[in-house]
């Protein structure tokens, strides 16, 4: 796809920025609310998506994807040449996802939750169509974060029945916060990504110490209450990938920096086996769980895990069809023989890279592989010219790597981390279609 000619100059286009950030922020905060807001079902439900299946929930996103759609069209040259820079195996995934509806064991919720999907993207794409700034998007992300924290630790105090996990349907929650969100792990979630945004905001020089340390302090607290392992890990991950991008001195920044490093710590490991012997996997499986106060099962998730695998080997290729794998708790489900293997209903797969690979085969996985190596190299691209957007882009896609370990959350529809996967592919792809029209411009004027 050919890049159009290069504007004369770049010219900050803000025209609709009031209305467009709140669109995005209104997408980010349905992303870790109920549907309709209801709190009420959710200790009933047992669920971290608070997905309902009323007339609400069926249409309460659908005049924002209406929205984006209108956004598209009425910039469609710009919106080709943004296209042409995206990241092509997100494309290709989200057309597997379509194609996956003709063998789904639930047409119709596989082509609902499709169209949930590209829905979500059409509205991030539009916003970068209209309002695009280098920084636009970051502060309407990192602002709504920081509303979403805020309001958890009011709600809890305010509405601890709903704010706090009661434990009805899941006992072993009993006691964790959750906040405004669907579930304490989504509350971990929000601090994670409230966290890489408000480090960056001070890495960037972009708001000072004084304005991100309450919030900081307050994420804090969220952390603690909601007792989300991932979340603590995730959020001092990522935090630490800003840090390490934007503060630390460029020589560390080097790739031979990082081989170096990582050649020490393997060379120390391995004199370590020498002295102790090679553990075994469960041996390490019980140090890193223990390390972070879990058992050696990760809380069931092993289980999980290789009832999964098993009826992965049934449907190897193709999968089971996106989204509709984990349709209901009963045993007339697709899922049934995991229920029956675990013993309980988990509603998802706790990891992202088995959830891809059960719901879209071996060819959705290759996809997410592509999709992933694509947009690193992306990022490593735009790094050497913006490294502000580029730094946040690393962060949020090594904590995407981290948080789908253990739970699953890529291309999910109306998840915020499937949400901001798309602010990050897009503004990524608009930063380097910004950047060309930009080196463009300046060589045509040094021609004149």
């Amino acid at each position: 796809m050919v890049t159009p000619a290069a504007p004369a100059g770049w010219v900050s286009d803000v025209h609709y920025g009031r209305w467009l950030n709140f669109i995005l922020g209104l997408c980010l905060v349905m992303t870790f609310t109920p549907d309709a807001l209801d709190y009420s079902t959710l200790d009933r439900v047992g669920t971290m998506t608070g997905e309902s299946y009323g007339f609400v929930a069926r249409v309460q996103w659908f005049p924002l994807f209406g929205i984006g759609f209108l956004l598209c069209l009425m910039r469609w040259r710009l919106a080709w040449a943004l296209l042409g820079k995206m990241n092509p195996f997100l494309i290709l995934a989200v057309v597997w996802i379509f194609a996956s509806t003709l063998w789904s064991f639930d047409p119709g919720i596989s082509l609902r939750r499709a169209i949930k999907i590209l829905g979500m993207g059409m509205v991030v794409f539009g916003f970068f169509l209209f309002n695009w700034s280098p920084m636009g998007a970051i502060r309407v992300w990192r602002n709504t974060c920081a509303l979403l924290i805020v309001a958890s630790i009011v709600f809890v105090v305010v509405q601890p029945q709903y704010g706090i996990h009661q434990g009805f349907a899941e006992p072993g929650l009993k006691g964790a916060w959750r906040g405004i969100t669907t579930h304490k792990n989504a509350l971990g979630i929000l601090c994670a990504m409230a966290t890489m945004t408000w480090v960056h905001a001070w890495a960037t020089r972009d708001l000072p110490l004084r304005y991100c340390l309450p919030v900081l302090m307050a994420i804090v607290v969220c952390l603690v209450g909601c007792k989300s392992t991932t979340g603590m890990v995730t959020s001092f991950l990522s935090a630490g990938v800003v840090v390490y991008l934007l503060r630390m001195p460029p020589f560390t920044r080097s790739a031979g920096f990082l081989l170096s490093i990582v050649a020490l710590l393997a060379a120390l490991l391995c004199l370590l086996f020498v002295f102790t012997g090679v553990p075994t996997v469960s041996e390490a499986l019980a140090a890193a769980a223990g390390g972070v106060g879990k058992d050696a099962g990760l809380t069931g998730r092993d289980l999980i895990w290789g009832a999964v695998l098993d009826e992965v080997t049934k449907h190897p290729w193709l999968g089971t069809g996106y989204n509709a794998f984990w349709i209901s708790q009963d045993l007339s489900s697709p899922s049934a023989d995991v229920i029956r293997t675990i013993k309980f209903a988990p509603l998802q797969a706790h990891n992202g890279y088995l959830e891809i690979l059960n719901e879209l085969g071996i060819i959705g996985l290759g996809l997410l592989f592509g999709f992933l190596g694509y947009q690193f190299w992306q990022l490593k691209r735009l790094y050497r010219v913006d490294r502000s957007v580029a730094t946040l882009g690393i962060a949020y896609m090594v904590y995407d790597l981290m948080l789908n370990i253990s739970e699953s959350n890529f291309l999910r529809p109306t998840f915020a981390p499937s949400l901001v996967e798309w602010v990050v592919v897009i503004m990524t792809a608009r930063a380097v279609l910004h950047y060309q029209w930009l080196a463009a411009s300046q060589g045509a004027a040094r021609e004149r």
